[in-house]
């Protein structure tokens, strides 16, 4: 699928404003360690809130964010999987354009064509077996090629901690 320029360069700035690339690994900014700080630049982005959803059994919430076929999701307490369990997190992706029978945006983890990583370059997402993420030789010693996928294109916020207080606050629109 081709990707349109604004989508990747709109992807690609929005992990620089979100983002601190100087941290080791790059973390969300500090400035945004609270929810309802990250909700109010998101929008001053031109980011619409467009769904809400519980998420796992620690609690917490998913928050979907869209301008384009850009998405920014926010994991409030991680999730219930290995990869980021129970780590507060975020990444930038880049959906197909694809819609629900609603006619709503597809936010779907299936109609993600790639997430950004650090540098701001799209990661294309595919299934396991057919990308070069999933199916490069590695190291035996090192992380496997989707975990290595995960920590370059997922965002854990600083002290592994979210504020999300106002959260019963923040509704989509």
């Amino acid at each position: 699928m081709p990707y349109a320029d604004a989508d990747l360069a709109f992807g690609a700035f929005l992990v620089k404003q979100l983002v601190d690339l100087r941290a080791n690994p790059p973390l969300v900014k500090r400035g945004f360690q609270s929810l309802g700080k990250l909700n109010a630049e998101l929008h001053l982005l031109g980011l619409r809130l467009v769904e809400k959803k519980a998420e796992g059994p620690e609690g917490g919430a998913m928050l979907f964010y869209v301008r384009g076929n850009v998405l920014v999701r926010i994991k409030t307490r991680g999730t219930s999987s290995r990869y980021r369990g129970g780590v507060p997190h975020l990444s930038v992706s880049l959906v197909s354009g694809a819609r629900t029978s609603a006619g709503a945006l597809d936010t779907s983890f299936g109609a993600e064509q790639g997430k950004f990583h650090a540098g701001g370059g799209l990661v294309n997402k595919q299934a396991p077996g057919k990308s070069s993420i999933y199916n490069t030789a590695h190291n035996v010693h090192a992380k496997n090629n989707a975990e290595d996928w995960s920590d370059r294109t997922h965002f854990d916020f600083p002290d592994l901690s979210l504020d999300d207080a106002s959260i019963d606050n923040i509704h989509p629109l």
